[in-house]
């Protein structure tokens, strides 16, 4: 229940959905290369691990720019 008359915000499955639009919208990468593969966003620091090659994730929009230019990943537009 919503105190102060305040509505409740609802979880989504969108896999940022917890950090309140502080991020770009999340880009899906595929991995097209041989065996694993781990990025470090640039910005965010966080960690991207693609386990082998047509593994699937989304990036924060913040640290796509150095994603997209990493050998073997491409961004899958809907």
């Amino acid at each position: 229940m919503a105190c102060c008359g305040q509505s409740v915000r609802q979880a989504s499955a969108h896999p940022f959905s917890e950090n309140r639009g502080t991020e770009k919208v999340p880009v899906l990468f595929e991995y097209r290369g041989t065996g694993p593969l781990t990025v470090f966003g640039r910005t965010t620091g966080r960690r991207y691990h693609f386990p082998s090659g047509g593994a699937r994730l989304y990036v924060d929009g913040r640290d796509a720019p150095v994603l997209e230019i990493t050998r073997g990943l491409e961004v899958i537009h809907p």
